[in-house]
Parts: C-alpha cells; structure tokens; sequence
C-alpha cells in the first residue's frame, strides 16, 4: 500500500547566477546564494502550522480508560482495528496535505493518530498467552509500525526541502510495508491454528506438514532438513543429525501457531547444554526399557497436542472445553512428563536409580526434584502439579466466569482460563523442545530404538511421504505399503515427474522400506526400476560439464531395468557415441575418451557392433587424423545425430530401489 501525499514546495530563480533554481528560503543549488533574510516558504509555513494545530489536539485528548477484554477473545478485532486504523491514517494524511489549515482534516489527522497510539497502549496491556503469543506479537508490530508511519509522515510534511521530505516519506513507506508483513504474519499464524484445530489426528500431521511447505515452497524436504541442520550446528555448537533438521523445523510450525517460539528454541539450547558425556547417555539408553518408554511419551505428546488444537476451535462449552483442557493436561503430564523428568534427572547426573525405577514414582516427585534444580526447571516450565492434582480428582476445580477456582487438598487457589491454556501449551511446548534434543543426541551417539521406525515427530512416515509429494507438485490418488516398500498413485505429468517425486522420497524411508513407487494411471504399461544410487550420481552430474552428464545418463539407463530388462537402448548407445566423437574431433574435449570407452563396453554387453567400430574408428582418427577415414566418420554422425536423445521410458509405475544403498 503506498501513500500519495501533496508535498508542493515555493521555488524561484537565483537572482545571482540566473541558473540555478532554489526553494524559497534555502540556498541555491549552484551558487549558494541565500536570498532575502525575510524570504520564506509560504507553503512550508502553512503545512507547519497545521501540523502544530494537529499535535496540540493529539496531546489534549484523553487516553481512553475503556475495560479492555482478553486477547483470546479479541484477536480478530484487534487485527481488523489495526487494519482499519491503517487506512483511516492514510486517507487523513492525505487529506491534510492538501488542505493543513483546514480544521476538519487537522482534526481527522489528529483523531487517526490517537486511536493508533490508543491501540498500541491497549495492545500493550496484554500478556503473550499462548496459543497468541505470535499472533499477539505479529499485531504489536503492526501497530508500533503504523505509530512510526504517521510519525515519519507528519515529519515530512513539515520539511524544509524536498530531499529531506522525499527521505522521510520514503522512511514512513517502509514502516507501511513492514507493518503489512506483520499483519499477514498474523493472519497466517490464526489459519495455521485453525487448520491445526482439526479433531483428526491425520489431518493435524497433515496441516503441520502442509504449512511446512507453504514456509519453503522453493526447497525439498532434504534441503530444508540439511539448510537447518548447518544454522542449528553453528548456534547449538552440536552435531545434528540428518533427519533432525527437518523435524526441528516442523516442531516450529507447531511453535509458530499456537507455542511460543522463541521459548522453544531457549529450550532447545537449554537442554542441549546438559549433554556433556556421550558415555552416561549410552549407560541409561542401555538399561532394560529406557528406550521404549520415550517411544510411548512421544505419541502422548503428538495427541495431545492435536487433541489439544481440536479443543480450541471446537464448538462446545466453556465447561466442556476447560474439562478436556484439564484431562489433557493430565494425561500429557503422566504419560510424557514422567519418562521425561525421570530421563532428565539422569542426564543431569543428579538421579542415579534406574529409569525402571524412576518411573515406578509418583511424577510430581520427580517434577519435585526437577524445580529444585534451576538448569532442569528452566526446561520444562509449564509443569504445574496443582492442575494435575485438580485433574486427578475429578472435581478439585470449578469455572466461574473466565476464572478457574481450584479446590484440592493440597491447593485451594484461582486461575484464569487464559493461564491455565497457557500453562498447558507451556507444557507441550517445554516437551518438544526437550524431545528434539533427546531425540538429536541419541541419534547422533548411534543409539537406536528411542524413536519409531515408521514415523517422523510421531508422524507416521506414510503420511509424511504423501505431504512431501504434495509439496513436490503431486495430485496424490493413493498411498499405501507393500511388502517390499511404499506405492503412491499420482495424476500424470510430464515425463520427469515419476522419478522427481522418488527421488523427494528417498531419504525418508525407515529401514523395511527398500522401494518407492509411483504409478501414472494414464502412462504406458511397464515398470522402470531405478537404484537410488545412480538417480543420485545423475542428478549430481546435471550441474556438472556435458560429457560427464552423457555419461552419468548412460549409466543410469544402464543400471536401470524396464520390464525385468535393461533400460538402455542400442539407439542410446549410438546417440552417445556420436556426441562424443564429435567433442573428441572438434574440441580435443578428453572427457569424451571416457564416454566413448563407456559406449564400447556397453555395445558390447548388448551386441551393437556398429557402435564398437565407430568408437574405434573416432579413437583412430584422433591418434592419427586421416580425410577418408573423417569422411567415414562423419558420415555415421550424420545418420546417428538424428537419434532422439537418451530418457528415461515413459511407464506406467517407476519404482527407486536399494533405498538404503550408500553413495
């Protein structure tokens, strides 16, 4: 949204050097020339004066004492009240303008700023609950934004030279800018909330992993996962394992919408700090059922989560809606928090009895233990054992009005709906972060077995592999598992687009997933079977010099097979020679020796004897260049570059195997 303001200015000619043109009251470009001490500029002076009268009736009117309701419940006006206040400066800037001594648009001008600077102080008011925490603070901005604006503008208006005002302009059109990101960071944050609230658990993975990608709509899941990994390397000072690049930025799509992101990530490096012997972490992962138990709280927290997210948006009573907050509240607590607090104790080094052990306790012990020691508590705030307690009983709280009253025997005492919704939130979000580093560090120390094979941040890896093919462009028809691996059924594309979307998928698969295929309905009957490893090596090789790509495209081919057969052609095999030969005679490129070395092997394993005597014949006439035997040569180039160039078969299935194949 850009601004139209009148920014008229009184110039004359210099009366010194008769070249220059000056602003009236301000030197003259050329010369220097100041003019008559009494000179002034009439329409500066008149903007300046309306701008006086516009800060005086800013500064006697009154702030606003109006009871002001809980962002919760407000969010969506405060957005709309920005975006209106937005609009109404501007329409009030450009009005005064044009007319700075006419008292109605000194007033509009007046009124437009103080209800800015009113919803900055109202905004101010509120603490950042989750789940708005984002949101709350994308609309802060907004607004501080807009206050800047109206004051970059007024500044403007009231400068002595056009190249001071068009810079104060220009500033103020930055705020706008600014302001508008802000305000589209708000709104994406509430739809990602909405789209997460839904009561499916499939449809919360897939509302995560389709925000994920709208985030990096340029970038495949690898490169995103190792982009992420590097930043997280360098700030963390960790090693970070492949796969948890990825996870951690899927973690903060949750933590985006409806956490608190910047906590998540101090927790992150919180917890991170605590790994300092690789020795005790194998010791613990090794006693019988550590591992497992990570497992379990890991599908308590995805649930909760999504369970959690259905709750907010749902259509029911505030009592309802409290009920199940609470319950949630405490089943997160039971079946994540205690295998969590008993695997923190240990790694803190200050517990020494078995997880085994450690688990058999009550988990406000182990939360007990926990909030005595600042480096632990620090983690996993959020952690309140009277809302478990309360939960326990069944009825130890009550709702009245946006208050909840606690009544158990260990605590009688009053919260608010909004920080009891805080303090679950806080929870799932202190569970995360710390799951993430557990998850990392295990990983990287070699340990398996802490997290399911067939799945992605409780994700199952099916449904993950189907969201990555939608981001990759895919109508997904089908997705199912087969005793050998995975089977996607896409609507057709063009030639390329099967083997696009295997190789999107092949750094997903868990072990027992040894193939990826994907079936084209409408494409010709046949099946193309491609080893990961070369798909690899020729995508590497596409930025590489052209005779390295002809040959890396012969290799694939070679090692492929259509239909139990080997997908290379005698016709691709002649293609490539000629290409060759002609880099070889023309160029002296010492590359193609090696295309054409590979182009006899080949005929040779299919039986193309044309193609062994031309290879050989190009190989003679490099050595020692002769015109009849050019003229031979020449002559099959004329009949062989008419050949269409080497593709992979357009088939019906296309499937990438040895998946676990090292490069």
């Amino acid at each position: 949204m850009a601004l139209a303001i009148n920014m008229e200015f009184s110039l004359m000619k210099c009366v010194r050097c008769g070249f220059g043109q000056r602003v009236a009251g301000r030197p003259c470009s050329e010369c220097g020339h100041l003019g008559r001490l009494d000179e002034v500029n009439s329409l500066v002076v008149r903007r300046r004066q309306g701008i006086r009268a516009v800060l005086a009736h800013i500064a006697s009117s009154e702030a606003a004492e109006s009871e002001v309701l809980p962002f919760y419940l407000t969010r969506s006006s405060w957005r709309a009240s920005s975006g209106q206040a937005l609009d109404e400066s501007i329409a009030a800037l450009a009005k005064f303008s044009t007319m700075p001594l006419d008292s109605g648009a000194q007033l509009a001008l007046a009124v437009a700023v103080a209800r800015l600077q009113q919803i900055g102080r109202d905004l101010s008011t509120f603490s950042p609950r989750r789940p708005f925490v984002s949101n709350l603070k994308a609309i802060r901005q907004a607004t501080e934004c807009l206050v800047r604006m109206t004051d970059l503008y007024i500044a403007a208006l009231g400068a002595a030279l056009p190249a001071e005002a068009q810079a104060l302009g220009k500033r103020a059109q930055d705020q706008i800018d600014a302001a508008t990101k802000f305000m589209n960071d708000a709104e994406r944050h509430q739809e990602i909330g909405d789209n997460l609230g839904s009561a499916d658990s499939h449809d919360f993975v897939s509302a995560t992993l389709a925000a994920f990608a709208t985030l990096y709509p340029e970038k495949s899941f690898m490169e995103v996962d190792a982009d992420r990994q590097t930043r997280l390397a360098r700030h963390l000072g960790r090693e970070i394992a492949t796969g948890q690049g990825a996870a951690y930025e899927i973690a903060l799509v949750i933590a985006r919408s409806i956490l608190d992101v910047n906590r998540f990530e101090s927790v992150v490096a919180e917890a991170s700090r605590l790994f300092d012997s690789t020795a005790r972490l194998r010791d613990i992962a090794a006693e019988p059922g550590a591992l497992i138990t990570l497992r379990r709280a890991r599908n308590a927290i995805v649930e909760s989560t999504a369970a959690f997210a259905a709750t907010l948006t749902a259509s029911t009573s505030d009592e309802s809606r409290l009920a199940r907050t609470i319950n949630l509240y405490r089943e997160l607590f039971e079946y994540a928090g205690l295998p969590l607090f008993a695997w923190f104790l240990r790694i803190g080094g200050t517990k020494s009895a078995p997880i085994s052990t450690l688990m058999q306790r009550d988990s406000t012990a182990l939360l007990s233990a926990i909030e005595k020691l600042p480096d632990l508590a620090s983690i996993f705030v959020g952690a309140d054992k009277n809302i478990r307690t309360a939960a326990s009983h069944g009825f130890g709280y009550e709702l009245v009005g946006d208050n909840v009253i606690f009544t158990t025997r260990s605590f009688k005492g009053t919260m608010t709906v909004e920080v009891v919704i805080d303090l679950l939130l806080a929870l799932i979000e202190s569970f995360l972060a710390a799951f993430w580093v557990l998850d990392n560090e295990l990983t990287v120390a070699g340990i398996e077995g802490h997290a399911s094979e067939d799945s992605l941040v409780g994700a199952p890896m099916l449904v993950v592999a189907e969201e990555v093919l939608k981001h990759l462009g895919a109508t997904v028809l089908s997705a199912t598992c087969t005793e050998t691996g995975w089977r996607f059924e896409v609507a057709g594309g063009s030639t390329s687009i099967p083997l696009v979307y295997a190789e999107g998928l092949a750094s997903l698969p868990p072990r027992g997933i040894d193939e990826i295929s994907i079936v084209c309905a409408n494409f010709p009957e046949g099946e193309l079977r491609i080893p990961r490893v070369s798909s690899a090596q020729f995508r590497l090789a596409k930025d590489a010099s052209p005779m390295t790509l002809v040959g890396a495209n012969l290799d694939l081919l070679s090692e492929s097979s259509l239909d139990g057969r080997t997908a290379i052609r005698v016709e691709h095999i002649r293609w490539s020679a000629c290409v060759a030969a002609v880099e070889l005679l023309s160029e002296d490129n010492r590359e193609a020796i090696r295309s054409l070395r590979q182009c006899i092997r080949l005929a040779r394993v299919t039986g193309a004897a044309d193609v062994v005597q031309f290879a050989e014949l190009a190989f003679t006439q490099w050595r020692s260049p002769d015109n009849g035997r050019l003229k031979q040569v020449r002559e099959t180039m004329m009949a062989w570059t008419t050949l269409p160039t080497p593709q992979q078969p357009l088939v019906r299935t296309t499937t990438m195997t040895n998946l676990h194949d090292s490069q």
